[in-house]
């Protein structure tokens, strides 16, 4: 009684929620489009924006600036509620800081206000596509992912594959992640690996196989090749745990534990795959990672350091095998069971106070973003999925 009386004084303090996943815009509306093309000079008639595109690609370095001041000016005067921005820039060492420093800025003052996301979007060259970046960023597939920048690259070998395994899978984020998986186009057969007292009933109703293992067992490798007996296009790595202690309460027990969990499984099976050739050429890999891995948290010395070693990983492993591509998702304050159990006033900070939009994400969101990444032309890259919440990069 006493935590729902907090919990809704506390609501009561900051506006309602500025996400509504209801009235997001579709992107079979036609965006706004802000180009080097665009033949006018731009102006502040009060025409509503619900999706726009900024595209940078083609301009000199001493047009950029006045073009990101009037097109952004346009877009902060205009912009609806739960309104998709998408900025697109080259590689440009200038030109891509400078429009990276707006939209980290922009996003939050967009979704602060409307509730509206804007993100960035980079290609190699000026006529690159960008198709799969549009498709997700000006969608409701992009609620929850605010501020970031992501790279398309040309196109990626695609791995004849359809099999997928993902770790963690029995519940929460990975199990949704399963789901999502299985209704794209890349993995016809899903295959959820969690530890053996976990509940596959839900994974099972889902008509995915499941794989009863310790995911730090050191035959846990070969158990689940053994299991499959055949290539796989894709892994996830979501299986994970936290042991929240501040480092001076700390023990060795937990620090292994959080470690050998998060990071050195992870490590041990991909290194396994690989020498084993378990992975298909054009394997897709993604590491769900964490915001503590990239701000820290005080209390999660063990988790940081777990989720930021699983980044640095996958920035180790794309450097020495060229034909399979490593991402990580960061997801930030995500309701699931674990965060319900979390005390009113740190929901609160970390909702209402640190997120520009106001909410909490939902584990759909985590999902979408590992669907864009498993079946997109994205390698490398690290994408929070937060609100824009302010903290890191």
């Amino acid at each position: 009684m006493q935590r729902r009386i907090l919990t809704a004084f506390l609501d009561r303090l900051v506006p309602a929620n500025r996400l509504n996943r209801a009235h997001i815009p579709s992107i079979t509306s036609s965006p706004h489009i802000y180009s080097a093309a665009m033949t006018s000079p731009l102006t502040h008639e009060k025409e509503p924006i619900n999706t726009a595109i900024v595209d940078t690609r083609s301009l000199k370095d001493s047009e950029l600036s006045l073009f990101l001041y009037r097109s952004s000016s346009q877009i902060a005067q205009n912009v609806q509620r739960n309104g998709r921005i998408l900025f697109l820039s080259t590689l440009d060492p200038l030109q891509s800081s400078m429009v990276e420093g707006l939209v980290r800025s922009l996003s939050k003052e967009l979704a602060s206000s409307k509730g509206a996301t804007c993100n960035l979007g980079l290609t190699s060259s000026p006529d690159s596509p960008t198709s799969q970046l549009a498709d997700f960023f000006l969608s409701n597939r992009s609620a929850f992912v605010n501020g970031q920048v992501v790279r398309q690259q040309p196109k990626l070998q695609e791995p004849e594959s359809d099999i997928c395994v993902v770790t963690g899978g029995a519940r929460g984020i990975g199990l949704e992640i399963a789901k999502r998986l299985k209704s794209g186009s890349r993995c016809n057969k899903v295959y959820v690996v969690d530890h053996p007292s976990s509940d596959f009933s839900a994974a099972t109703e889902c008509g995915f196989e499941t794989i009863g293992l310790d995911i730090t067992a050191p035959d846990t490798p070969s158990k689940i090749m053994s299991a499959i007996d055949a290539p796989i296009g894709c892994l996830v790595h979501s299986a994970g745990i936290t042991a929240d202690k501040t480092m001076k309460r700390m023990s060795l027990q937990s620090w292994r534990s959080c470690l050998d969990v998060n990071l050195h499984s992870i490590i041990k099976l991909d290194s396994t795959f690989e020498n084993k050739n378990f992975f298909d050429k054009g394997c897709r890999i993604v590491g769900v990672a964490s915001t503590s891995g990239i701000a820290g948290n005080v209390g999660q010395c063990n988790y940081a350091a777990s989720k930021s070693g699983l980044i640095g990983w996958s920035e180790k492993f794309n450097l020495i095998n060229e034909n399979i591509s490593y991402n990580t998702v960061a997801p930030g304050f995500i309701q699931t069971q674990m965060t319900d159990k979390l005390p009113p006033m740190v929901t609160f900070m970390a909702t209402k106070i640190m997120t520009p939009l106001k909410a909490k994400g939902q584990v759909e969101d985590v999902a979408e973003v590992c669907g864009m990444l498993v079946e997109g032309d994205f390698r490398g890259e690290r994408v929070r999925v937060c609100g824009g919440m302010l903290i890191g990069k």
